[in-house]
């Protein structure tokens, strides 16, 4: 098998070309359209794909040619013929692999077939309208932007190669939008300050552009108007480049209003870039007044962006209208230059019937937000937008002022009761409501439909604690009932799915497969607050859990065969110290190892001898959460026998269970003579220096003690003073661009509040993850981050 392999694998790569023709080049460019005609080629692609995982078992790189032959072709097809998210999924594993090792390399990529398949993949990614994944990113910063020229522009000779008598090439999925593309990887360059490679890629991407539109001429001006809008944002510290983008800009603008015919048909990517381009422009036109002498070339362009917004949307088809309209809308409502945006916030306004037929209710909900809805005119298409974006209590509130104002209508009754149904869940107000809207619109078939089912909902309701109460009976079980009563105990207690499942030894998996059900029962609730029993259940359990008290006393002889559960005054001592220290935690002594270590995990990691300690030794004090009944942290009160032989090896086997099982536990050694107020301090000395130790180290249960534990008590905290530390750590993090624009408000409990300007949404949203573990890391009493935009 491994001998015919290669000839295999080049038999299926054959299979993606078309046979030569010998006719004439017309005849030749009808072959190959109806080879890669979607009908014809997927069900090759299919069969291809399917042998391949068959035959191929090793990574891309250890079969050579064919393999990414093979894998380039078809991701290039898929492109063509329009199955991006296709091109993105094919051998994704494999093509990830050799992008891992190409990452661990770190050596420059200028190999043109390793490029070609790495700008495919780019292409492929830009297509289906995903973002640039971090591994791909960093194969991009790899690449030779040299080769980025003749790849792109030239690419249609760019690698040939024969399979038996067909002769094949290889070539980018669609050359005149890559630059497009390619500028999504710049963008990310940017915002993660990579001058350097910016600076270089960019030159490349300018050089590139330029030549494709000398090649393809009109085929490439539609997507140019983006290109330079990106271009020029990209390279505004590249002061060299300038006067060549300008210039560039200028031309296309002329070119592409000079070659428009009928109506201006645009999908919504490229409406975007339409917008993209006037708000650049139009940000440029503002500066330029404040000029006091402007270029030809800049009179030309002031008087341009002016116009020629307004007669581009005049032109165009109404579904390119309504792209373009949204895309405005969202452009300028997110503008933090408030002077722009008065100027530009009436194209959107005067369109406001336009974005409601849209259903663009986001819109109109920010639009609200900001204050420039003309609300008399539009109070109702208004309420019902915010409704929808889910500000439900702002539409309530604008249909109860306008029932108020006199401008009642069955419609704004209707949306009431759903409101008072829905969201406050009241049943009586919600109806009367509804028969309001009815009184109004006798036969609107929605108010009909949600009265009745309201009426329904009210008399369910009445018979709920019935119904809940025999389902509680005949169709729980046992271990249902657990979860139950566990709810109960915790009383007012937060109640998440890890706590609920240390209480009923259940796995996470079967204990949310067990609460689904009994929510299906209406027996509990589950929402953003957390879980809630229904108050029938409630009384049921709360009478099941606290019965009457049954009493037996049981007499006892006249013998003392009893003792203290301490055997030295000093262990007193450190008891009452610790009592002190930890008022929110139990102290429980002389607590056996068994009872606090869960066996049957150990037993995978400790040997027989180690086991056997475990079953005979005990621990002196264990700190214990009152809620959970969880270890916190051990305390070992050493003395002179621990010096012995026998005893120093006990002491390495306990010390080795504690680190193996995950207690922290802090040795001591004093003696009686020590006074309480001196113990008290040493034993605070001795939880310092263990919270100390583990700050910044990632140990899931040790970083935990920040929040078992009054931290503050020990001499550790994270006050306010302390923020200036964290914004050090968080400029380290992000860089100088990003912490420019964000500030770091308060340290709320375990939460780091910060500030920051919407327009770096992208940025956070790619590496948050990544921030959240570095900020951790660095202050492990910092558990989250959130962001508040602005």
């Amino acid at each position: 098998m491994q001998l015919d392999q290669r000839e295999t694998l080049n038999d299926l790569l054959g299979l993606l070309f078309p046979n030569k023709t010998e006719g004439s080049m017309e005849e030749s460019r009808k072959v190959f359209h109806q080879f890669y005609s979607p009908e014809n080629i997927t069900p090759i692609l299919d069969y291809v794909i399917e042998e391949f995982e068959k035959l191929v078992l090793l990574p891309v790189e250890n079969k050579g040619l064919h393999i990414i032959y093979l894998i380039i072709a078809t991701k290039e097809i898929y492109i063509r013929i329009g199955e991006y998210e296709k091109a993105t999924t094919v051998f994704k594993n494999r093509v990830s692999k050799f992008f891992d090792r190409l990452v661990l390399d770190g050596e420059r990529i200028e190999d043109r077939l390793v490029l070609l398949l790495i700008y495919n993949e780019l292409l492929a990614t830009y297509y289906s309208q995903q973002p640039i994944e971090q591994q791909l990113y960093e194969v991009l910063k790899l690449t030779d932007p040299s080769s980025l020229e003749g790849l792109v522009v030239y690419n249609g000779l760019y690698h040939l190669f024969e399979v038996g008598e067909k002769e094949c090439s290889l070539s980018l999925g669609d050359d005149c939008l890559f630059v497009n593309a390619y500028l999504d990887f710049l963008e990310l360059l940017h915002k993660n300050n990579e001058v350097d490679l910016l600076a270089n890629h960019l030159i490349a991407t300018v050089k590139t552009h330029y030549e494709i539109t000398r090649y393809f001429g009109n085929g490439s001006l539609e997507s140019s108007l983006k290109t330079y809008e990106s271009i020029n944002s990209l390279s505004i510290d590249i002061i060299f480049l300038q006067p060549f983008i300008q210039y560039f800009q200028y031309i296309n603008k002329l070119e592409y209003d000079n070659n428009i015919e009928g109506d201006l048909r645009l999908n919504k990517t490229k409406s975007k870039e339409l917008v993209n381009n006037f708000f650049s422009l139009m940000k440029k036109t503002f500066d330029y007044k404040s000029k006091k002498v402007l270029s030809e070339f800049e009179q030309k362009l002031h008087s341009d962006v002016i116009i020629g917004f307004d007669d581009l949307y005049s032109i165009a088809d109404t579904q390119t209208m309504k792209n373009i309209l949204q895309n405005y809308a969202l452009k300028v409502l997110d503008m933090s230059d408030t002077t722009l945006k008065r100027h530009l916030i009436d194209f959107v306004v005067g369109r406001f019937e336009l974005l409601y037929e849209d259903k663009q209710y986001r819109i109109i909900s920010r639009m609200y937000q900001i204050s420039v809805i003309p609300m008399d005119n539009y109070f109702f298409e208004t309420a019902y937008s915010l409704s929808n974006s889910g500000y439900k209590k702002e539409a309530k509130e604008i249909y109860e002022k306008a029932i108020a104002d006199g401008n009642e209508s069955g419609a704004i009754y209707n949306n009431l009761g759903v409101y008072y149904r829905e969201v406050e869940k009241n049943l009586e107000k919600a109806l009367d409501l509804y028969k309001k809207a009815l009184k109004l619109n006798p036969e609107d078939k929605t108010v009909i439909n949600n009265l009745k089912s309201t009426e329904k909902a009210i008399l369910d309701e009445a018979e709920k604690p019935k119904r809940i109460t025999e389902n509680y009976f005949k169709k729980t079980k046992n271990w249902h009932k657990q979860i139950l009563f566990s709810i109960y105990r915790l009383g007012e207690q937060e109640v998440g799915i890890e706590v609920l499942s240390d209480l009923t030894r259940q796995s996470s998996t079967t204990l949310k497969k067990n609460l689904d059900y009994l929510v299906s029962l209406d027996l509990i609730t589950i929402d953003k607050n957390g879980i809630k029993m229904a108050p029938t259940i409630e009384k049921l359990v709360g009478d099941y859990i606290n019965p009457k008290l049954e009493r037996e006393i049981l007499k006892i002889d006249k013998t003392r065969f009893f003792r203290p559960i301490f055997y030295h005054e000093s262990e007193i001592s450190l008891y009452r110290a610790l009592i002190e220290l930890f008022p929110q935690h139990f102290i429980f002594p002389n607590m056996s190892l068994k009872t606090i270590f869960d066996i049957e995990k150990l037993r995978d990691v400790l040997d027989g001898e180690h086991l056997t300690y475990l079953f005979m030794a005990h621990v002196d004090f264990v700190i214990i959460n009152t809620t959970t009944y969880l270890p916190v942290l051990a305390f070992e009160k050493d003395s002179d026998y621990n010096d012995t032989k026998v005893a120093t090896e006990n002491m390495k086997k306990k010390n080795f269970i504690f680190s193996t099982g995950g207690i922290p536990l802090i040795r001591l050694r004093f003696n009686s003579a020590m006074d309480l107020e001196k113990l008290k301090s040493e034993v605070r000395i001795a939880t310092r220096e263990l919270l100390s130790q583990i700050q910044g180290e990632s140990h899931y249960y040790e970083v935990d003690l920040f929040n078992e534990l009054d931290v503050k008590k020990f001499g550790i905290s994270l006050t306010s003073l302390e923020i200036e530390e964290v914004k050090v750590e968080w400029e380290k993090i992000v860089g100088n661009m990003v912490a420019r624009q964000s500030k770091i408000m308060e340290i709320d409990g375990d939460i780091l509040q910060i500030q920051i300007s919407t327009e770096l949404v992208s940025v956070i949203e790619l590496g948050r993850e990544n921030i959240k573990e570095k900020i951790s890391l660095k202050f492990p009493g910092l558990r989250d981050i959130n962001y508040l935009w602005y």
